[in-house]
């Protein structure tokens, strides 16, 4: 199912590879006269309204200020300081930059069960969620201020990466492409295809550091047989996607634990 998403994912980002849109960087404001939070600068005036509307339900504590947790093409997440009576009470709001539709926990995450076991939480554990760059951040007590900050890097597999990271470009790679220097830009996604009899015990390992944090981040691994009469051989499909455009590599070997004279390695440097 996984796999499927990630599918599902490559679809969308060809779609917009496709479709000539420019994506405005929505400032947050305060009017400080009616202690009000709003979004301004969008290209889209309807989607910014639509924002707007539902920033108006709530009124700013004085001398409070709103926190911007992540502001990308893709989604705004924010803290609001919001007074309730004698209180002030955190407000944390997530919108899908492109519709303006507020967004909940489950529009980013796959196999709602599965993630929350994982995190040893059930949905009706979680009363409110927030997106930073790095992490999710998730609110299990409805009266306290403390809140879960769980890595991306913890639970790529359920998250959906295209709509906290976004991507520009998609570049498909074979065994053609080892040795050569990519330039790529922050957000874009590289489709690694290399040759693999996995069945007969052989598979190709990443040899190269991996984390959320890193320059390039490997988001799924899937294997692919040549065809429903080929089962002896076939393809491991890689996706990484690009998070800056710092200098780096990604380094493959591709072995089993009997035979060490079948080996072979891949090598794709970036922005080197």
């Amino acid at each position: 199912m996984i796999r499927l998403n990630f599918k599902l994912l490559l679809l969308i980002c060809l779609l917009l590879l496709n479709t000539p849109v420019v994506f405005a960087q929505p400032s947050v404001l305060v009017n400080q006269t009616k202690q009000q939070v709003f979004v301004d600068g969008m290209l889209n005036l309807e989607v910014q309204e639509k924002i707007n509307q539902r920033l108006a339900s709530f009124n700013l504590a004085p001398q409070e200020k709103v926190q911007i947790l992540t502001n990308n093409t893709s989604v705004i997440s924010l803290f609001i300081p919001s007074k309730k009576g004698e209180t002030i009470e955190k407000q944390a709001l997530t919108f899908d930059v492109n519709t303006g539709k507020e967004l909940v926990l489950n529009d980013f995450i796959y196999l709602n069960e599965a993630f929350y076991n994982k995190l040893g939480l059930t949905s009706k554990d979680i009363h409110a969620f927030a997106i930073t760059k790095d992490a999710i951040l998730l609110k299990t007590a409805p009266q306290q201020e403390q809140w879960r900050q769980v890595p991306f890097e913890e639970i790529i597999s359920w998250i959906d990466v295209q709509k906290i990271i976004g991507c520009f470009n998609i570049y498909n790679l074979t065994i053609k492409a080892n040795g050569q220097n990519l330039q790529a830009a922050p957000k874009d996604l590289l489709v690694v295809l290399l040759p693999s009899d996995k069945l007969a015990g052989y598979s190709w390992e990443i040899v190269t550091p991996q984390g959320f944090n890193l320059p390039v981040v490997e988001l799924s691994r899937s294997y692919i047989l040549n065809s429903p009469l080929a089962e002896d051989t076939g393809y491991e499909l890689f996706i990484f996607a690009v998070k800056t455009a710092e200098p780096t590599e990604i380094q493959l070997k591709y072995s089993n634990s009997w035979n060490k004279d079948k080996q072979a390695n891949f090598q794709l440097k970036i922005n080197q």
